[in-house]
């Protein structure tokens, strides 16, 4: 199963995972958390130089995806902001009280 998996950053995975649906709803630490709603997991991406396959292959298991479809095929988001960065923004615009 996915054994031509593309490794990634934590970056990339976490943009990858949002261009199929999946939210970034909080940062702690060095892991971003997403969601996706109506759906029982939560994904927690940790923001490394790069992630191993098996946790990649175990994130799109989660996700009811195969690794070689989100990793291999998805094209990364280009952007001036990094996926760290946005969250943090979008969490700061999101709960204001932070």
């Amino acid at each position: 199963m996915d054994k031509n998996l593309k490794l990634c950053s934590g970056a990339e995975a976490v943009q990858k995972f949002q261009r199929v649906g999946w939210s970034a709803v909080r940062r702690k630490g060095s892991h971003v958390m997403l969601t996706k709603p109506g759906y029982q997991w939560s994904l927690s991406i940790p923001q490394h130089r790069e992630l191993g396959s098996g946790l990649l292959r175990k994130l799109t298991r989660q996700a009811d995806l195969t690794g070689e479809y989100v990793f291999n095929t998805l094209p990364l988001v280009t952007s001036a902001v990094s996926a760290s960065s946005a969250v943090s923004q979008k969490t700061l615009a999101t709960n204001p009280a932070l």
